[in-house]
């Protein structure tokens, strides 16, 4: 789940004529790049933005070689790859010098940025101009309107090229007729996306989107209109100018060789009605495909049906409308840019005439920037929205609106934790049982000071009941007995450890444990106040890779060597709450590798990594003697699993074929 908060923050790139179009949009893991028409602007990626360097095209250039129309960045060579609408591909290095433009606390200092050309190489020509260009760590793909596909290395030098769209070359056997349907009304108007982007699009009709295929209709020369990539499934998306979309996708699953790239099937549009598709974005993670429509609204279609030859015509798994939330399309237009988080688990919708919304996965609304009421003035983001891009960690949504590209909108979001979202924000239960022992609290079944933990950039957002939440907490306004309330992460921790990536609640005493890049944090619900290691230099000698916590205020965390050290090996490592010290640690593990998965219930902590299994060893762990090293219990028989146990009291329990067993 993502959540927004705060008011948008406004980024002003400087003097940038308004009709300079903003092609693209990338946070890298030091800058964020803006490639406009005629120049590449390099801003810092972290808390404050700070415009580290630029690069303008002279007018000459522009005019020999013509303006940028794609970028796409590989963060493995640090390059961008950028073509221009005449027919060239520029690759641009970019790094960073010695020195330092501006020193802010929070993040590190701000250095001057150098971007230059360090290859070009002249592709095509005006006739046949560059519409998209995709890149993976040994190749640059880039299309031509006509479906040509050009392929070089990060030097320049070509590695072959092919015409897609050549009837000679077929389809792959993969799929070659499981599309096939009768012709929509989209696809045999033959109008352009362009056009579809700018006139008033239909309103969509009752009942799911379908895919219907565009078969009747042969694959024109110039047809192409965008493209979008998917590097863990080799798959590309080429939306058509007609509205259609063609899978392609290579032998290998990689750009190269380009020779080996074939359609997946003849192009379809999404929609009940015929709409056509205006762009394209592939989920990073979850293996789902979405397309943008005529109509505003947006399919989601799952890539294994996509596919698969046996399933034929899928349906979308998912549509995404405004039409439930009383938005009238032609107000919004169609649907201009796509964009997933980096873990797929939120879509930013930018619509060609106003409005941005974002979208979990699942379907729901999480933000919209139109406001419903009319005889208002337009605010932010309620004019067409050009260009999207996602922070890393989706902490922040960058989006531009269409006749200001000198102007753009800094959205910030929080973000469920990762696992399990509930926590509890109460104090310890002190009841007990009829035989008159203490029920554990995370057994409590009252659970009315029960709410919802969320991660920020930099801070942690507690959503639950007035009662439970702290003092500094503000009603939502929509339920008057919920309330949200910010855990602020002093300034003191994020100077080196910006931006927060993890943390995880004490399901007994509500205490919140974060980790940015380096070291962790504690706060303290009955305290009110953080707790940082009384040591710097202990905090920045580690990065947490996992936090969990054990009963009695005890914080179990895998460390791992910071960013830019030598690889080492991971341990685990036992922390007391009252005591951030790695000189006192209550007990240590060394491991063989980061673990994928971490969770821990009361004094109990397991870890995970390759492939589970369904069993659960548990252990009862006590504490009373500090610094002995922890121990692995043999003879498990299951890969991937390990239980970790050190100063340990008797009585076992394990979870096998079903049933659960005494030790």
């Amino acid at each position: 789940m993502y959540f927004p908060y705060g008011f948008p923050q406004c980024l002003d790139a400087g003097e940038v004529p308004p009709s300079e179009g903003l092609v693209d949009t990338t946070f890298t893991d030091q800058h964020l790049l803006l490639t406009y028409s005629s120049r590449i602007q390099a801003w810092s990626a972290g808390r404050h933005r700070i415009r580290v360097g630029e690069v303008v095209v002279s007018p000459t250039d522009l005019e020999d070689e013509g303006e940028h129309v794609a970028a796409a960045w590989c963060q493995r060579r640090r390059r961008l790859a950028l073509v221009t609408s005449r027919g060239y591909l520029h690759i641009y290095a970019v790094s960073s010098s010695k020195e330092v433009l501006w020193q802010t606390s929070g993040e590190p200092p701000a250095k001057l940025t150098n971007i230059y050309i360090q290859n070009s190489v002249f592709l095509s020509s005006d006739e046949d101009p560059p519409v998209g260009v995709v890149v993976d760590v040994k190749s640059i793909l880039v299309v031509l309107a006509s479906g040509k596909l050009h392929n070089t290395d990060w030097n320049g030098r070509a590695r072959g090229s092919v015409d897609l769209f050549d009837p000679s070359r077929g389809m792959s056997a993969r799929r070659s007729d499981s599309l096939r349907a009768p012709p929509s009304r989209a696809s045999s108007s033959c109008q352009s996306v362009a056009a579809l982007l700018e006139s008033t699009p239909p309103r969509a009709s009752d009942g799911h989107a379908e895919l219907v295929a565009g078969a009747a209709q042969p694959l024109e020369s110039g047809s192409v209109h965008s493209v979008a990539h998917s590097p863990t499934s080799g798959l590309l998306a080429l939306v058509l100018r007609d509205g259609r979309v063609v899978l392609a996708r290579s032998a290998e699953s990689t750009l190269h060789p380009v020779e080996k790239i074939y359609m997946l099937g003849p192009g379809h549009v999404p929609g009940n009605s015929g709409q056509a598709a205006t762009c394209a974005a592939f989920d990073p993670v979850n293996a789902t495909l979405a397309v943008g429509c005529a109509g505003g609204q947006v399919a989601l279609y799952a890539l294994a049906e996509l596919l698969d030859p046996g399933v034929g015509v899928p349906a979308p798994v998912r549509t995404l409308s405004q039409d439930e939330w009383g938005l009238d399309p032609s107000a919004l237009g169609a649907t201009a840019c796509l964009r997933w988080s980096p873990d797929g688990r939120a879509l930013a919708v930018g619509q060609a005439r106003a409005g941005l919304s974002v979208w979990t996965a699942s379907g729901c609304r999480v933000l919209c920037t139109l406001r419903q009421h009319a005889g208002v003035e337009p605010g932010i983001l309620e004019g067409p929205v050009t260009a999207l891009a996602w922070a890393r960690h989706g902490a922040r949504l960058l989006a531009a609106e269409g006749g200001s590209p000198q102007l753009l909108q800094e959205l910030r979001f929080a973000r469920t934790l990762a696992g399990d979202h509930r926590a509890i924000l109460r104090r310890r239960w002190t009841g007990a049982q009829a035989s008159g022992s203490e029920l554990p609290p995370w057994l409590d079944p009252g659970e009315e000071g029960a709410g919802h933990a969320l991660l920020a950039e930099d801070r942690v957002l507690l959503v639950g009941p007035c009662a439970a939440v702290g003092r500094g907490a503000r009603g939502l306004g929509l339920r008057p007995e919920l309330a949200l309330e910010h855990l602020q992460v002093p300034e003191a921790y994020l100077e080196a450890a910006y931006p927060l990536v993890r943390a995880a609640v004490d399901p007994s005493s509500g205490d919140v444990a974060v980790a940015g890049g380096v070291g962790f944090a504690l706060h303290s619900r009955s305290q009110a106040r953080w707790r940082l290691f009384g040591d710097a230099a202990q905090e920045r000698s580690f990065q947490a890779l996992a936090l969990v916590w054990l009963g009695d205020g005890v914080v179990g965390v895998v460390a791992g060597p910071p960013p830019g050290s030598p690889d080492s090996p991971p341990r685990l490592e036992l922390h007391a709450k009252a005591r951030l010290d790695r000189g006192a640690l209550l007990a240590t593990l060394d491991l063989e590798e980061a673990p994928l998965a971490a969770d821990a219930l009361g004094r109990y902590v397991l870890l995970g990594s390759g492939a589970l299994d369904v069993r659960l060893v548990v252990r009862h762990l006590s504490l009373m003697s500090g610094g002995r090293p922890l121990r692995v219990r043999k003879g498990l028989g299951v890969r991937g699993f390990c239980f970790w146990e050190g100063m340990l009291t008797e009585g076992c329990v394990a979870w096998v074929g079903g049933r659960w067993d005494d030790g």
